[in-house]
């Protein structure tokens, strides 16, 4: 079942991340610096579905020094989102996608982190219209 939030879907229908790594929050103190998105619960493998439709602009890598993690980068007319840790397979950029259809599976980002860290799937926001929050 699809769990909205606002105008958009959740990716994975889990909960904020919380543990021992910190929150999954946005603006959620990490070190430095503040989140900048908000981390969604769930399993690797499990199914992700798209927060909005719109096009799929490319793959993207998160981290420079680690090619393993995927994500991608999506775009309407209202709206830029980033959303990491999903594998897209078959890949489907330059395709138009609808809200919670299904664009690939969760990756397992303790991997990277450790086992401390919940699987979970991370959107950002890059870009919005304005005329959206009006």
């Amino acid at each position: 079942m699809l769990k909205r939030m606002g105008i958009l879907v959740n990716p994975t229908g889990g909960t904020i991340r919380n543990d021992t790594q910190g929150a999954g929050y946005w603006q959620a103190p990490r070190g430095q610096r503040l989140h900048r998105g908000v981390d969604f619960d769930g399993e690797p493998g499990q199914i992700v579905v798209a927060p909005c439709g719109g096009e799929i602009l490319r793959v993207v890598y998160p981290y420079a020094d680690d090619m393993r993690f995927e994500g991608v980068r999506i775009r309407n007319e209202r709206l830029i989102l980033r959303l990491y840790y999903v594998r897209v397979s078959p890949v489907l950029v330059s395709k138009e996608i609808t809200a919670g259809q299904p664009i690939g599976e969760l990756q397992d980002i303790r991997l990277r982190y450790g086992k401390d860290m919940k699987p979970h799937a991370h959107l950002e926001v890059e870009a919005i219209d304005p005329l959206l929050l009006l």
